[in-house]
């Protein structure tokens, strides 16, 4: 286990961030709970607000151009940030199969451009979704409205296997590709009873860190799924209410967390590389 005094906060002053995620430049993208997108460099620790989606920015994908991919909570809509002068803002994805979105959370890129986010429906409510947009547009529910609150997802090395969070049932269930649109039925991976698990990223020896909305913790779970504290936060200062969690490329065994219940993002070094992630060319 990790002591709190090592973690270090790599930025501040941002407006209750939920998501972190690294784009093929190196560069920490963030959101804010007013549809900021925040740009920042880890070394200067500087940040850019260089968008807004006017709405509650939870997940971001990137792709290979590093244009963004975000996750609105407020807007009920999954919306594109161009990588461009003006840093367009599009709506990508507001309803799937006729049923609009309710609580688009986390979206992460399959090697073949595929992307899956989580529509996590009602807090309480076995309502959630996982639905899977294609690079053409066209999108479909993988698991009907029956899911409990899905929220992070991340993908094994092979890209054959899908884990998620299933937040409000404490627990991370997985999915194995099948070949030809087909997929297995969830399992159970992993319980985490006494937590809300948020969001989560493997390293390259498949150890997976957690990071939870309550208690004020990060988990690591390794391949055999024994589950350990990673890093705990008793007050709630250093990490105050942990959501996503990503790894740096450029310094592989940082890995960096946002603080949704506070305004900073912090980094912890856990001295194992963290796997990389698909950055697919779309367009």
């Amino acid at each position: 286990m990790h002591n709190i005094w090592q973690v270090r906060s790599v930025r501040d002053s941002l407006d209750h961030p939920e998501c972190v995620a690294f784009g093929p430049s190196g560069l920490l993208y963030a959101g804010g709970e007013a549809g900021q997108i925040y740009r920042i460099d880890p070394d200067a620790g500087t940040c850019e607000e260089i968008a807004s989606t006017g709405g509650f920015v939870l997940g971001i994908a990137i792709d290979a151009d590093e244009n963004l991919y975000v996750c609105d909570m407020k807007k009920h809509s999954l919306v594109r940030v161009d990588n461009d002068n003006d840093r367009t803002v599009t709506t990508i994805c507001d309803r799937v199969e006729g049923n609009p979105l309710r609580s688009p959370n986390f979206c992460v890129f399959h090697p073949d451009g595929d992307l899956f986010f989580t529509d996590s429906g009602d807090y309480w409510h076995s309502n959630g979704r996982l639905i899977r947009l294609r690079p053409d547009g066209t999108s479909d529910s993988l698991l009907g409205e029956r899911l409990n609150f899905p929220n992070g997802l991340a993908l094994s090395a092979d890209a054959k296997t899908l884990y998620m969070i299933e937040s409000t049932s404490a627990k991370i269930s997985r999915i194995t590709f099948e070949g030809d649109g087909l997929y297995s039925e969830p399992e159970t991976y992993v319980q985490l009873q006494g937590s809300v698990p948020d969001g989560m990223a493997f390293d390259r020896l498949n150890n997976l860190y957690v990071g939870c909305y309550a208690p004020d913790v990060i988990f690591k779970i390794d391949s055999e799924r024994n589950v350990a504290t990673l890093v705990e936060d008793k007050t709630g200062e250093v990490l105050n209410r942990p959501s996503n969690v990503a790894f740096r490329p450029e310094k592989p065994t940082e890995l960096y967390f946002a603080n949704v219940g506070g305004w900073h993002i912090g980094c912890l070094d856990v001295g194992s590389p963290g796997r990389p992630l698909n950055y697919p060319k779309i367009r």
